[in-house]
């Protein structure tokens, strides 16, 4: 007799993945070749450095990355007592210092520009005039209503009041970068409102036709002085090359 019976399905052990190192773990490692850390240290330390703004990010990826760096090999955590509580405190292992040293020599990405007041003016003919210009002012006043105010940031890293005194070069580095994107996104809101001035409306019209031409014009020519050639060996905006080109 001739019978069916149900074959069970084959049981398979799920692979173990190794979660891949990112920027944000690579920066924890390069906080953990300076000293041991606990995870609430580096968070706090990423928070009030230069970091903050070199590479922003939530405090809950931060608190994750030193168990992806422990399951690596690049890191070890030990657990420390303070009086009545205890803490994992996490150390480079020779990997993770080989890996950190690798990882310095491959070239760095570009600046990732992120800026939500500016992503809703770019969206300004969808509201009315008072609402784009308010858009503009939050950026034209960032420096006056950021937190901690820059400039007692500044005279902490001056006076040596901040982690790693002995490094007060490489803040320098990064203090100097922050503020010149800082104060060149103040003047670029300042610049728009100048011009929002004269408008009337948000909507196309042939005054705002024109500004916008001159302006793309004005960026072409910064282009080309900055990359050395003279206005004839680049395109302006609109225009066709015929370098290279035959018939």
């Amino acid at each position: 007799m001739e019978y069916c019976q149900a074959v069970p399905p084959k049981l398979t052990t799920p692979k173990l993945t190794t979660p891949k190192l990112t920027t944000t773990s690579y920066a924890l490692l390069g906080l953990l070749n300076l000293q041991p850390f606990s995870a609430y240290e580096l968070t706090k330390y990423m928070k009030r450095s230069a970091l903050a703004q070199l590479w922003p990010r939530t405090e809950a990826s931060l608190y994750k990355e030193p168990k992806v760096l422990e399951a690596r090999g690049f890191a070890t955590a030990d657990v420390a007592s303070t009086g009545a509580r205890a803490r994992t405190v996490y150390s480079i292992t020779p990997a993770g210092r080989r890996a950190f040293r690798a990882w310095l020599r491959e070239p760095g990405g570009f600046l990732e520009f992120e800026c939500e007041a500016a992503m809703k003016a770019f969206f300004g003919d969808a509201t009315d005039l008072e609402t784009l210009r308010a858009q503009l002012e939050v950026l034209a006043a960032h420096p006056e209503t950021s937190t901690p105010p820059p400039l007692e940031v500044l005279s902490a890293f001056r006076d040596g009041k901040m982690h790693f005194a002995e490094r007060v070069h490489y803040t320098a580095m990064a203090a100097d970068l922050i503020a010149h994107v800082n104060l060149a996104v103040v003047g670029w809101a300042e610049s728009w409102l100048q011009r929002t001035e004269t408008w009337h409306g948000t909507s196309i019209d042939e005054p705002k036709r024109v500004e916008a031409a001159a302006v793309l014009d004005d960026i072409a020519a910064r282009l080309v002085r900055r990359r050395g050639v003279d206005g004839h060996a680049a395109d302006r905006p609109g225009q066709a090359t015929t370098r290279g080109r035959s018939g």
